[in-house]
């Protein structure tokens, strides 16, 4: 697989520090820990909306999706999967879990892995407020 890529940023992915936060370093490139990667749906939800699933029917008239027409109508597509995967292991990341139903790639390396991979710093971050001075939702 090619490891040089045209990156782009994924619209909505972008995050900004907790308010009070500031950097205080990088993190060590032999730091060990693992991201979630959310996959898109195979097809909308809204589309079983129109085949009758969800509409004004009463419940006991309604169809229901089980979990392998969920997966197969609105799973992770198999060569979305397959490709984070891939991206992965040319990254020296390990795959620890993929899940179709939810979506999801749970991946495995080092902070300098990470980096390398997508492309980004790490950093530390400490909160510079106090807890006692954030709000409080009531």
């Amino acid at each position: 697989m090619n490891t040089t890529h045209n990156r782009s940023i994924v619209c909505g992915s972008e995050r900004k520090p907790v308010h009070g936060a500031r950097a205080v370093g990088l993190v060590s490139d032999d730091e060990r820990f693992g991201v979630t990667v959310r996959i898109r749906r195979k097809t909308p939800l809204h589309s079983s909306m129109a085949s009758g699933y969800h509409d004004d029917r009463k419940p006991g008239q309604r169809r229901y999706l089980n979990r392998n027409e969920y997966v197969a109508d609105h799973g992770a597509d198999l060569a979305d999967m397959t490709k984070v995967e891939e991206f992965a292991q040319a990254h020296g990341l390990v795959v620890v879990e993929s899940n179709r139903a939810r979506r999801s790639v749970f991946l495995s390396g080092t902070a300098a892995d990470f980096a390398a991979a997508f492309g980004t710093t790490i950093e530390h971050y400490e909160l510079l407020k106090s807890m006692e001075n954030l709000p409080v939702l009531q």
